[in-house]
Order: structure tokens, then sequence, then C-alpha cells
């Protein structure tokens, strides 16, 4: 019905914005917007402060407290179809409560290298878990292994980062026989206005998925490569990631 526009550079030099927007494409009426700024750190402490801020503005919806990062870099041995003996048409999906993401889809894979990164907003980190699920395509998106973890899980570590390990996968609750992936699994705590952590900042071009590549070796040697290689990747894409965003948006009368 209408539009109004903002640019969001102004608040490189404002924390907090709020503002009235004109709308257009209607004979009168406005937007009211408040947009504020939240630098991405490290310290276990800013989740404190979310949590107070979360007290007051809970009126107005819940801001999210946390960034989770999550590099998919590959999967190994994943199952054939039981029913037509065959490879499967893997890709990934990553869920945290009802935030998801979905990997690009391997014809005939059953060692993925997937080179996916999804980055999600955590509400209550605390509280929450990640769970990636791998799906055949080929079966109607059948869930053929998973892997969960409680992101809690990742903030007791002393970085808040577990880089570039191997985890068993499971279906119904048991471990699959050497079916295994590859994840990097970093958290960072928003914290209010501009950060000061020297880490984060502007680097080199991060992974993407619409740039992957499959392998077909399936010796499991090449899995050390390939956590090696992630380890390069996976440094530029905790640097590049330096701010986030809360949005209220109220409709004021039209006549």
């Amino acid at each position: 019905m209408s539009r109004a526009q903002f640019r969001l550079n102004a608040l490189v030099d404002n924390d907090d914005i709020n503002t009235w927007l004109t709308l257009q494409d209607v004979k009168k009426g406005s937007l009211n917007i408040r947009l504020q700024y939240f630098s991405l750190t490290k310290q276990k402490s800013a989740l404190e402060i979310m949590e107070r801020k979360n007290i007051v503005a809970i009126k107005r919806g819940k801001l999210s407290k946390a960034l989770l990062v999550c590099f998919i870099d590959q999967c190994f041995n994943l199952p054939r179809s039981k029913r037509m003996r065959r490879e499967p048409n893997p890709f990934s999906r990553v869920t945290v409560e009802g935030t998801e993401d979905k990997t690009q889809t391997f014809e005939n894979r059953t060692n993925p290298q997937f080179q996916h990164l999804s980055q999600i907003l955590c509400a209550n980190p605390l509280h929450e878990k990640l769970r990636i699920d791998v799906c055949d395509a080929r079966s109607n998106n059948e869930v053929i292994a998973y892997f969960e973890m409680p992101i809690k899980q990742i903030y007791d570590t002393d970085t808040m980062t577990i880089d570039n390990q191997s985890f068993s996968l499971k279906i119904l609750s048991e471990s699959l026989e050497k079916t295994s992936i590859i994840l990097r699994l970093s958290l960072f705590i928003l914290s209010p206005g501009h950060s000061t952590d020297s880490h984060l900042s502007s680097s080199p071009e991060i992974p993407s998925a619409t740039s992957s590549t499959s392998i077909t070796d399936t010796n499991p040697n090449n899995m050390q490569d390939s956590l090696t290689r992630t380890s390069l990747e996976e440094d530029n894409v905790s640097k590049r990631i330096t701010s986030g965003l809360q949005l209220h948006v109220i409709i004021k009368e039209f006549n």
C-alpha cells in the first residue's frame, strides 16, 4: 500500500535513531521507526546487559541477544537409500528455534562439501538448541542424519568458538558408524553501540554456498585437509561480521 526508505548508514555516527518517515504512494501517512546499532563482542558479560534491555523492552517485543555463526564444511559417509540402494542428493537444514537456513543440494554424494555459512540471531542463546538435519532431496527431503547441540555448549567455551571439529551424525537417536560432519561454531553477543573489540574488523571475502564444490574422494584421510582449509576461511568469517540491527515499527494514522 505504501513504502518508505531510510539509509542505514546513518547509524554509523548514531547508536540509536527514533524518527518518522513520510510514506510514499499515499495521500498522507507516516511511519515511526526506531533503529539501534549493535556491535558483536566476545565478552560474555554483554549478555547480562542484553538481559536487562529485554526487561525494559518486553512490551515492544524481545530483542535478539546473540548471533550464532555456523559454518558447515563437509559431511562424510552419508547413508545410501535402503530402498533404492543409491547415493542421496543431500542438503543440510540449519535450525535454531523458528529460524531456518538451508545449504545447496548436491547430486549423488555421500561426502558432500557444503562450504555453507549460516548466521542466525538467537533470542535466548543459553536455552536454545542448534539442529542440523541432513536431508535427501530425492526421497521427499527425508532426514537421513542429524546433529544437535545446545548453544550454551558453545557459550561455555573460553572463546565461545568450537573450531573445526568433526561430530558424529545420528539417526533415530543412534550414532551412524563413521558418519560425520565438520563444523565451525562461533557465538557473538550483541552489545548496544559501537564495539571496541579489535578483532571484529573488515576482512577478505568469506566462503559462500553459491561457490561451493563437491568432492568425490571418499577417503576419510582427506578430513584433515578439509579441517585445515576451513580454519583459514573461518578466521576471515569471524572478522567480517561486525554489527546487527533491531527494528521497531509503529504505524501512524492514515487519512
